[in-house]
């Protein structure tokens, strides 16, 4: 919708000094996601709502999904150099 493509977006150079600021809130956003996804469900919340076993294994295959996608994005700029 804006014209963003991604030869642009790759070319942009300018947010490389903030990298470690983005991977820390970026590490600190999963722990907490984490901790909340992996720790063990409540019977019933006080509305009556409750969270079903597939729902749970649904939340917890895309968290590790979405992990394994952020571990993949920090390492590939060290990994970078053996594709190029």
């Amino acid at each position: 919708m804006m014209g963003f493509s991604g030869a642009w977006i790759g070319s942009l150079s300018a947010l490389e000094p903030y990298r470690p600021l983005f991977l820390g809130f970026t590490l600190i956003a999963l722990l907490l996601a984490g901790f909340r996804i992996f720790r063990r469900a409540k019977d019933c919340d006080v509305n009556g709502t409750c969270a079903t076993r597939r729902a749970r294994r649904t939340q917890k295959f895309i968290f590790s999904v979405v992990t394994l996608l952020a571990v993949v994005a920090f390492a590939f700029p060290h990994l970078a150099r053996f594709f190029y």
